[in-house]
């Protein structure tokens, strides 16, 4: 016994020396409660089953005081860690061979506890009250410190449910049991409904009790190791190894997923309570497969034989550390100590808390995502399982890498994986990035581990980028032969030296680019259709595009050492500048449809040039579909060689054009367009190619013609032609007699309506009758007079603009022998608008006048003689590509204008008409000017002359009549002009600093042949006369309203 102690002091302070990373400098719980079986049971079986010869259990002296090992167990290295002082067996209920539910050992059931015992066992202990004289008590028999506030119980059972229904029989110790007396399924049904149901009442116990677990309670509950894969089982029932693990998996699961909904009770009751799920599963099935990297040499045989209790095989007291087991069914005491430390970082890890690994950390996620935000360090390994998402947030600095075999890890930085000495090594899971990210780590590609499993992948890695970021790998190698999955629909950029080939390489969703320092050899590449491949690197295999293909990085080429087959669905997307061009060189068959998509940035220029971007070693057949053009501007002819797929451009800005002003603007393009830099005039070039329609390269040529400067002076003419006619209104209006009132009478009462043709005869008659007297009118009066006119127009046609003018006109005139002679003045504003209100033109418009009048007798001439001067405002919008500008230019301009009326006046009992023919010659001359604020896009305007000569003939047709004191006269005009000049409005310009020579657009101006009619009336009492009109002007393009009143006075 002497050297068993010994054994066991020594293994006690190595364990302890192991953990030491672990224990906190205060504990995290206040008490450790233990139920279970022979992985927690301290002696309690050994003590009652040692008086027994045929059932002492465990048998020999090599188990350390009656524990199922060689040392302590793994509860005991708990307390160790959670550094609450010296384990107190007391609360350690647990019995080696205990089940959860039912016994079928009767003879074994009757000296051991089911764990519904002993749990029923712990709740007395939480809820005994004392008793004194058969009264009841109100204290506790177990005092509040020995749970604490913040107590933690474990709950460790499932194994031998199934090891029995593998070999127990009732009475008798036959081992070997018949396949058809297994019922698996039953132990299922125990532990499904024992476990979360035990662990409730214990709950329920904890919470009913409020002197204790003030802070929340913890529960450690393990999962069933696989026992299929313990000695026992593979040395003696090596038949039903496959359908026990099978069984045992699939109910670890049902455990879990109703472990995670007590779970979710206890969160929403908001006690602090947590469940802790040890999957000792998990932790087995990584210790087994590579035990080495546990520090153990042995995972799948024993160092003592149960039955004899002495070693076996090369098993000694000095080599038992290499050994996991230490019989067929237990751990060794370092095992036991390994999952000690694998519990208490599950606790950590998921509470968010820092964690030091000192062994590899087996996360096997399943059924709900998990977290762990707290810093990871350590010299340990984090190992992945499961299909759900892991979700590393701190700043980890761990040492031994990552691995996934299945589900997926997701990370916003490379710090995330630990330290970048750390390979992440992917066999079977996913690497999900949130953030761009480039990662230096060595990174290995291995064949999936993780096929058949819930989540599993056939691809030994895939990426997933999110939207918008890209994960580089670079300055490291990508090592392994697993086949490769991009997914997410952001970019993974490979730019690793690529140690080994792959079978598979399939770019699912996003972008993959091969820029591998060494060539990426992967046997097919598969791209589905929504997905892009790209890169400047090479590959060695065939390649299959259903998606896009894009060559290069900007500009590059992509090289496929074997077969490019790219089917209908598919399409290259080839970017192109000044001078260079993605290229695809295949050197093998290249075989090509779909589509073919040319992108470019808009800063490079390109003109007529050729490119040759696909080129094969091979055969080359097949072809592309309809090509789509990069601009409005920018044309595309696919030429197709033996070997060869080219390119030739051709820049033509008059491609989109679609009217002669359009043409216009694009010949000066196409003459100032130069494929070297050209300063700011190359922000207009670049903007207008990226108009991405051919309805929006019209529209940016439209916006250049120059449409404001040309509607502000067709404007200005049909104003001229409005203050004429107002002047000839006047003059008519002297012919009448109307104002010509003779001095010394008063406006009380005495009116004349006498003209120098004699034409008022019949109003002075009319005039006498109402005042008693009449009198020769005297020739020597002086009349002052004003006006006031404005209204709306339109000039119509493709480029057709709306106009408002408002303007005031003031004169005097007085009569000479047999004439008439007057002088004006007038003012008006205007403005223009065009479609859509980007064209707008403002002018401020000052005419001095001079008119007369010639009578002979029933014949007339008049004449009227103007000088304008006009200061004009200019704005154009120009939005088109990425380009929003305004244009804004002033200049002025100097219009003459001559007009002579030859008529005759004629009397038709209450009506006077008055035909006649006239000629109206208006010449405008607008100067030159630049425009400002726009930059390149705006322009320098010449100088131009808009002459207008109109031949005219027309009817005016007037009454007087007398009523109540007053003068009325009404009127009605209507008049033809036949315009022989100049119709259209036009505009020579080139854009500011463009090298080619000016363009010339034409726009509406006044129409060959115009209708004016109009309605007035005029009333008048004494010196005073009052006035008010209506005028339509009428053209094929013109439409314009003028409304105009106004006062005279005469003495």
């Amino acid at each position: 016994m002497a050297g068993k102690t010994y054994r066991s002091a020594v293994l006690a302070a190595a364990m302890t020396a192991l953990l030491s990373s672990t224990a906190l400098a205060e504990s995290r719980y206040s008490s450790l409660w233990s139920l279970g079986d022979s992985l927690s049971d301290v002696g309690r079986t050994y003590g009652r089953t040692k008086w027994i010869p045929f059932k002492k259990t465990p048998k020999g002296d090599l188990y350390d005081d009656g524990r199922f090992s060689n040392g302590k167990v793994w509860v005991e290295y708990l307390n160790n860690i959670n550094g609450a002082g010296s384990y107190n067996e007391d609360r350690n209920l647990a019995w080696g061979g205990a089940t959860a539910g039912y016994t079928i050992n009767t003879p074994l059931g009757a000296l051991i506890q089911t764990v519904n015992q002993q749990n029923k066992n712990l709740i007395e202990k939480i809820n005994d009250r004392g008793s004194f004289l058969r009264f009841w008590s109100n204290d506790y028999v177990n005092e509040a410190s020995n749970f604490g506030n913040k107590p933690l119980f474990t709950l460790w059972i499932g194994g031998n449910n199934y090891r029995q229904e593998v070999e127990d029989y009732s009475w008798t110790l036959n081992t070997t049991k018949p396949l058809g007396d297994i019922d698996l399924a039953k132990a299922s049904r125990a532990l499904l409904e024992d476990i979360p149901g035990e662990l409730m009442k214990l709950n329920d116990a904890v919470r009913g009790r409020r002197d204790i677990a003030q802070s929340g309670a913890t529960y450690y509950v393990n999962t069933v190791p696989n026992i299929a894969t313990t000695p026992k089982i593979i040395q003696s029932h090596a038949e039903i190894a496959g359908m026990l693990g099978a069984e045992i998996t699939t109910t670890n699961r049902l455990i879990k997923d109703k472990l995670y909904t007590m779970q979710d009770g206890f969160d929403a009751a908001r006690r602090g309570e947590r469940i802790v799920v040890v999957d000792a599963a998990a932790l087995l099935k990584e210790v087994q497969a590579r035990p080495g990297s546990f520090g153990f040499v042995y995972g799948s045989t024993n160092c003592v034989n149960a039955e004899t209790g002495n070693y076996v095989g090369s098993c000694s007291a000095g080599t038992v550390g290499d050994y996991l087991f230490w019989d067929e069914f237990h751990p060794t005491t370092k095992a036991h100590a390994m999952i000690a430390d694998y519990a208490w970082k599950t606790d950590l890890l998921e509470a968010g808390l820092p964690a030091q690994l000192v062994n590899p950390y087996v996360a096997n996620i399943e059924l709900r995502d998990r977290t762990f935000a707290g810093q990871i360090a350590g010299t340990g390994s984090l190992i992945k399982s499961g299909e759900s998402v892991l979700t590393l947030a701190g700043l980890n600095s761990y040492a031994g890498g990552t691995r996934i075999d299945n589900g997926t890890i997701r990370i916003g930085s490379d710090a995330n994986l630990g330290d970048r000495a750390g390979m992440l090594t992917l066999q079977g899971g996913a690497l999900h990035t949130t953030q761009s990210i480039t990662m230096n780590r060595d990174v290995a590609v291995n064949a999936s581990v993780s096929k058949g499993e819930i989540g599993g992948s056939a691809f030994g890695a895939t990426f997933r980028t999110d939207a918008g970021t890209v994960l580089t790998l670079r300055d490291n190698t990508l090592s392994g032969s697993g086949d490769i999955a991009k997914a997410g629909l952001g970019t993974l950029d490979i730019r690793s030296a690529v140690a080994d080939a792959r079978a598979l390489t399939a770019v699912q969703e996003g972008m993959l680019k091969i820029n591998s320092s060494t060539l990426y050899r992967s046997t097919e590449v598969t791209v589905a259709k929504d997905a892009v491949l790209g890169g400047s690197g090479t590959i060695i295999g065939t390649v299959k595009n259903r998606g896009t293909l894009a060559p290069g990085n900007s500009i590059g080429t992509l090289t496929i050492d074997g077969n490019y087959e790219q089917t209908d669905s598919g399409r290259i997307v080839m970017e192109v500048d000044t001078n260079r061009f993605d290229a695809l060189r295949v050197n093998g068959n290249l075989t090509v449809g779909g589509e073919i998509d040319l992108a470019f940035d808009p800063t490079d220029k390109i003109a007529n040039q050729t490119f040759t971007f696909a080129s094969s070693a091979g055969t080359t057949s097949g072809r592309f579909g309809q090509v789509i053009d990069l601009n409005p501007f920018l044309t595309e002819t696919m030429t197709y060689g033996p070997d060869s797929v080219s390119m030739t451009f051709n820049r033509d800005f008059a491609a989109p054009a679609r009217s002669a002003n359009q043409r216009a603007v694009a010949g000066h393009l196409n003459r100032s367009y130069l494929l070297q830099a050209q300063g700011d005039l190359d922000t207009v070039f670049f903007a207008l190619d990226r108009t991405a329609t051919e309805a929006a390269g019209a529209a940016a040529l439209q916006s250049l013609s120059g449409e404001a400067i040309a509607n502000a002076t067709a404007a200005d003419a049909v104003q001229r032609g409005q203050f004429v006619r107002s002047l000839e209104d006047r003059m008519a209006d002297r012919r009448a007699g109307r104002a010509d009132v003779q001095p010394g009478i008063g406006i009380e009462g005495t009116y004349t309506a006498l003209d120098q043709a004699r034409t008022g005869a019949a109003l002075r008659t009319a005039a006498a009758g109402l005042t008693g007297s009449a009198a020769k009118p005297g020739v020597t009066e002086l009349s002052l007079w004003a006006r006031a006119l404005g209204g709306p127009g339109r000039i119509g046609g493709r480029n057709g603009f709306d106009l408002t003018h408002a303007g005031v006109m003031v004169g005097a005139d007085k009569f000479l022998d047999g004439g008439l002679i007057g002088a004006s003045f007038g003012y008006a504003d205007g403005t223009t608008k065009g479609v859509g209100g980007l064209n707008r033109s403002g002018a401020s418009a000052y005419q001095g006048s001079l008119y007369g009048s010639l009578d002979f007798g029933r014949a007339f001439v008049d004449g009227v003689a103007a000088y304008t001067y006009a200061d004009t405002t200019t704005t154009r919008g120009l939005t088109f590509g990425d380009l929003s500008r305004t244009a804004v230019g002033r200049y002025g301009s100097d219009d003459l204008s001559l007009a002579f009326k030859f008529g005759t006046r004629h009397q038709f009992g209450a009506l006077y008409a008055e035909p006649s023919l006239g000629f109206d010659w208006y010449r405008l001359s607008r100067d030159g000017f630049a425009e400002r604020n726009a930059g390149s896009a705006g322009l320098s305007s010449q100088a131009t002359t808009l002459d207008i000569v109109q031949p005219s003939v027309g009817v005016r047709v007037t009454a007087d009549f007398a009523h109540d004191g007053i003068l009325f006269s009404p009127e009605i005009r209507a008049r033809y002009y036949h315009n022989a000049g100049d119709t259209l409005s036009l505009v020579k310009a080139s854009l500011i600093g463009a090298p080619g020579s000016a363009f010339t657009t034409s726009f509406a101006g006044i129409a060959r042949d115009t209708g004016v009619v109009s309605a007035g009336l005029t009333a008048q009492k004494g010196n005073l006369q009052v006035f008010t009109r209506y005028e339509a002007g009428f053209g094929a393009n013109l439409s314009a309203h003028l409304f105009a009143g106004g006062l005279r006075y005469t003495w």
